[in-house]
């Protein structure tokens, strides 16, 4: 059994007495967890990117 199915069976499960909240979910996209050096890399670009978005934040419109 993938791992798809058994969050399915999951969610089947729990909205066992909402059948019509389960009718309305088109899609499951499942996430891997990110590792710490993934996190890192997020950090580390999105602190580089900050300096120039307030530096064009504070330029002058043209």
């Amino acid at each position: 059994m993938t791992r798809a199915h058994r969050v399915m069976g999951k969610v089947r499960e729990a909205m066992r007495r909402r059948p019509a909240f389960l009718g309305r979910i088109d899609e499951i996209v499942l996430f891997q967890k990110l590792d710490q050096s993934q996190l890192e890399q997020i950090v580390r670009l999105m602190l580089g990117a900050s300096p120039l978005a307030l530096r064009h934040a504070r330029s002058p419109s043209r």
